[in-house]
């Protein structure tokens, strides 16, 4: 017989215990142990702190979240693996990340440290994939951009902090508002889109066993110069040069007023 419906009780669904879950679970056992109240029991502390009952009693009799329960299962614990994190990171922002080469030795070499037989096929490729996945908020898997190794010794915080502190110093000194600071660049772009080969999969007959495509090889460039101001008040275009074959004499031509203001400001 079916129970009225103004009788039924909705099914509450479990709740994931996750790291958050967890901290508050440890927090509802703490609080059975100082507390002075005889009435105070698990189903009271699992209402205040929010935590599944059940998971608590299993807590309170000594029963290990999973995760603690097969560490000595796993290739790397929890202190392990965040360490393992920091030095990815680390390498990362120096400009030498590591790939799945390399962070395999890594975690082999861990493992020997700490007396684990290690075989071939130990780190495997679905250990990396779910470590990259647990860890996904502090670690992501990019194919990363070129760094030349002079501006990558140039380009850190030492050296940056300096440069602007003196910068603040000069324009402090001179009483140069931000709103006159600009700062321009230029980018060389392949007309034929360079050599550098795409990571783009195109559709072929089955046929076609050349699977060509065509594509130039034409390495002229063009150059694009772009200006930009210290508070983004100046909204200035960027500006293309194309290659030329001809030189007119009024693109080396000085303005004389331009000229003489300039070597006023130097005097």
């Amino acid at each position: 017989m079916t129970r009225p419906k103004h009788l039924r009780t909705a099914t509450r669904r479990p709740q994931k215990v996750n790291d958050e879950v967890e901290a508050r679970i440890q927090q509802a056992k703490e609080s059975l142990f100082v507390s002075t109240d005889s009435k105070y029991n698990p189903r009271q502390a699992s209402i205040r702190f929010d935590v599944p009952y059940d998971t608590l009693r299993k807590r309170l009799k000594g029963i290990q979240p999973r995760k603690k329960a097969h560490e000595k299962e796993m290739l790397l614990n929890e202190a392990e693996q965040s360490v393992l994190v920091d030095w990815m990171r680390f390498l990362s922002l120096a400009g030498l990340p590591v790939c799945k080469r390399t962070l395999r030795p890594k975690v082999k070499a861990i493992m020997r440290a700490k007396g684990m037989e290690v075989a071939e096929e130990s780190v495997s490729e679905t250990w990396i994939r779910q470590f990259l996945k647990k860890h996904k908020d502090l670690i992501k898997s990019s194919r990363g951009s070129g760094l030349d190794p002079k501006r990558a010794q140039a380009f850190n915080f030492t050296t940056v902090h300096a440069y602007f502190e003196e910068l603040d110093k000069v324009l402090k000194k001179e009483g140069v508002p931000w709103e006159l600071v600009y700062n321009a660049d230029e980018k060389g772009v392949q007309m034929g889109g360079g050599r550098k080969n795409s990571q783009r999969r195109y559709f072929f007959s089955r046929e076609d066993r050349n699977m060509y495509r065509v594509h130039s090889d034409k390495l002229e460039l063009v150059t694009i110069v772009d200006c930009i101001c210290a508070d983004g008040t100046a909204p200035i275009k960027p500006c293309f040069v194309f290659p030329g074959k001809k030189m007119y004499d009024e693109w080396a031509a000085v303005d004389e007023e331009i000229l003489y203001a300039y070597l006023q400001f130097l005097a």
